[in-house]
């Protein structure tokens, strides 16, 4: 039997300024620094379709993280 071809992936980008420093330079305490562990784990939960967990989320799509640290200051974020 023939099978028809598989629907083409999508690759959606996603860009986020994150703070991972202090403006001193100093990293943010762990407790702080959730943001971009739950972001890259959301983005991994969402990816991974053969898991059994959300995946008729998204279908035939591929998220990729693109991110810049803001170091909790609003100009440096928009310089980044």
């Amino acid at each position: 039997p023939s099978y028809p071809p598989p629907p083409p992936f999508a690759v959606v980008r996603i860009g986020a300024l994150l703070p991972r420093q202090l403006p001193s330079g100093e990293l943010m305490h762990l407790g702080r620094a959730d943001e971009l562990t739950s972001v890259l784990m959301a983005i991994q939960e969402i990816n991974n379709k053969t898991d059994g967990v959300a995946d008729d989320l998204l279908p035939n799509t591929q998220l990729l993280l693109s991110y810049r640290d803001s170091r909790c200051d609003p100009d440096f974020g928009f310089d980044a």
